[in-house]
């Protein structure tokens, strides 16, 4: 049996270093980041 959790942060690393951070918690299996789609590059998360 699977347990949802979720877990809100609030990042510390440059604009510059935001998609690779997303692209890490990708990796991590997390499937849901609220976060405004201006700060990202959508491109790139694909």
């Amino acid at each position: 049996m699977s347990k949802t959790r979720e877990l809100i942060i609030s990042p510390k690393v440059p604009q510059g270093q935001l998609t690779k951070f997303l692209l890490q918690l990708q990796d991590e299996k997390i499937k849901t980041v609220y976060l405004d789609p201006k700060k990202i590059d959508q491109k790139k998360l694909n």
